[in-house]
């Protein structure tokens, strides 16, 4: 006979057939002929195959979400792409391969029970929260399948068809839940499934008379939930209430419930070698870790993760061992609660927690190791001279190239580096001696989380002992022999007006340049007088990660060594030199 589908409200029928539905061999990609045809009054698409399916054989019916629209909202098509999988029956007298005994005397037969039902309420009074939420499962045969749940106010419930076989492996992945909400998830729907008995959706503490299949979480992000395994048979799934107790009728020996670890930094890696960073995709997005490459600044050989219980009840080394594995970073010697990953150069690491019945994803957790890299085009001495003055300029444009180059693509999973700074990069340290811009206020030097900066030096040597106080701010002519004892500190940067701080529209690159000069006034001094100023800089990157400022390359040095000599009353340049380097100071 036909397949059919039936919708819960009318549905546009010009959106209903072959150019949005498609009916395969499981993993095929080639569609199984036959004919649409959509029953308006009882809202039944049916599908006819022009044969006979093959018996025993896997099939899969996608409907295509975006370009199937309801009758009554013709603007709101389905949610998402949404798929069905089936298995026909065996050849006639070959049997019912893989079937079982039911072990547990007085429940009924695993196979006679209803499709698995999930059911969510939130915990919002003003009845505000909503969802999507999306279903990923492990069937025993190693296959996958998706649900994706519509957005849900306050309560939805619904089933999946076909039936999810015993020994099949959920995770729930919600999203858009707010801070704060409570999220219940149960598998019952009380009188209308009593081989499912209903939990007590919205109680503080769940409760059930029957055997029921349930978790309860109060959430803080929208990471993953792992329900469990379903068992042949009665089964329990143990009941996390909030992050403070445990509530459950007591587990049947058969069970194998657990509640599912997380990943977090170890004590002593957030806030020291880099942070947790939110996803650029918000609340549906995965967990991201942001750390600089090793250096003289922090020399730790690596991120450090571990694996936690997401209750108050601490997660055992042999407990995590027993269902779970890793994958993804370095194992951590005689610690199976740790992985790590190398800050040795920059890069991505996916950490992962999987179990090991299905290897099925628990947790993630995404590693960004960052730096750039800064190189240089010149820009040539060029001195003039005039009636009054005579100048000198020359410096460079510079680049600096943010690595991996995955992190600045928005396209994808990211960590959230975008927007202006929170923390102000910081001032030159008030005990430091000789050194450029001290007590200035720094702050407008950075526009956004990513900069590029530099500190400096200068030493005048001045024989002729020359006057320049008289027709200079004193900072131009004058000697700073130190660079700030804070490597973080830009003490020559104090706007961001000749930067290009945004990665995200600079194909991955930031840019900054510095051309600056020096103007002797040739009413100052005398013929045969010189004098000389040796500046010398460090070009740098820094990265604002978390709640502190982090340096995410080598230094860059250059210099400019500005040569006079006064000649029948004019300034002369006298070999200026430009440099990469921080060389005869």
């Amino acid at each position: 006979g036909p397949i059919a589908i039936t919708f819960s409200e009318p549905m546009d029928a010009a959106t209903l057939g072959a150019a949005n539905m498609h009916l395969r061999e499981y993993g095929s990609a080639s569609d199984v002929e036959g004919v649409f045809a959509y029953d308006a009054q009882a809202q039944v698409l049916s599908f006819s195959p022009l044969a006979d399916l093959s018996y025993a054989t896997r099939y899969e019916l996608t409907l295509d979400g975006a370009a199937i629209f309801s009758a009554a909202t013709p603007q709101q098509p389905l949610q998402a792409q949404t798929s069905f999988v089936f298995t026909t029956a065996p050849a006639p007298g070959s049997g019912t391969p893989g079937g079982t005994a039911d072990a547990n005397a007085g429940t009924p037969d695993p196979e006679q029970k209803p499709p698995l039902q999930l059911a969510i309420s939130y915990g919002d009074p003003e009845g505000h929260a909503s969802a999507t939420v999306r279903l990923e499962m492990t069937l025993p045969d190693g296959s996958q399948r998706q649900a994706q749940l519509p957005n849900a106010t306050k309560q939805w419930r619904t089933e999946l068809s076909p039936k999810v076989p015993d020994g099949t492996t959920v995770i729930v992945v919600p999203s858009h839940v707010r801070d704060g909400d409570t999220t219940y998830y149960t598998n019952g729907s009380g009188s209308d499934y009593p081989y499912f008995p209903e939990v007590e959706v919205g109680a503080a503490s769940p409760t059930t008379a029957g055997i029921g299949y349930f978790v309860t979480r109060n959430y803080t992000n929208a990471s993953s939930v792992l329900l469990g395994t379903l068992l042949a048979g009665p089964f329990m799934m143990q009941v996390a209430n909030g992050d403070t107790a445990t509530v459950a009728p007591a587990i049947p020996a058969t069970t194998g419930g657990f509640v599912a670890p997380r990943i977090v930094p170890d004590e002593g890696v957030a806030g020291v070698v880099g942070d947790i960073i939110t996803s650029n995709k918000g609340a549906n997005g995965e967990k991201h870790f942001v750390s600089p490459k090793k250096s003289t600044e922090i020399p730790q050989d690596f991120v450090t993760l571990k694996a936690e219980s997401t209750t108050a009840t601490a997660l055992t080394a042999e407990e995590f061992e027993s269902q779970f594995e890793w994958e993804g970073g370095i194992e951590v010697p005689g610690e199976p609660l740790k992985r790590r990953v190398s800050r040795g150069g920059a890069g991505k690491t996916e950490v992962k927690i999987k179990l090991k019945a299905g290897a099925v994803i628990v947790d993630k957790m995404n590693v960004w190791v960052v730096w750039a890299d800064i190189t240089s085009e010149v820009k040539l001495l060029l001195t003039k001279q005039a009636a009054t003055h005579t100048s000198t300029t020359g410096g460079y444009d510079f680049t600096h190239t943010i690595q991996p180059a995955g992190i600045t693509d928005l396209t994808a999973e990211i960590p959230n580096l975008r927007g202006d700074y929170t923390i102000k990069p910081p001032n030159v340290p008030a005990g430091d001696i000789s050194v450029f811009q001290q007590g200035v206020d720094l702050s407008k030097g950075a526009d956004h989380r990513w900069d590029t900066t530099r500190r400096m030096r200068q030493k005048l040597i001045n024989p002729s002992n020359i006057n320049f106080a008289a027709n200079h701010p004193a900072k131009n002519y004058n000697s700073y022999l130190n660079y700030p004892s804070e490597r973080l500190v830009g003490n020559d940067d104090t706007h961001a007006s000749e930067e290009t701080n945004d990665p995200y529209s600079g194909l991955g690159k930031l840019k900054s340049t510095d051309s600056p000069a020096l103007v002797p006034l040739n009413i100052e001094g005398s013929d045969g007088d010189t004098f000389e100023l040796r500046v010398h800089w460090e070009e740098f990157t820094r990265l604002q990660i978390g709640s502190k400022w982090y340096i995410i390359s080598n230094p860059y040095p250059w210099r400019l060594h500005f040569k006079f000599k006064k000649v029948g009353g004019v300034w002369e340049d006298n070999w200026s030199d430009l440099a990469t380097d921080n060389a005869g100071f």
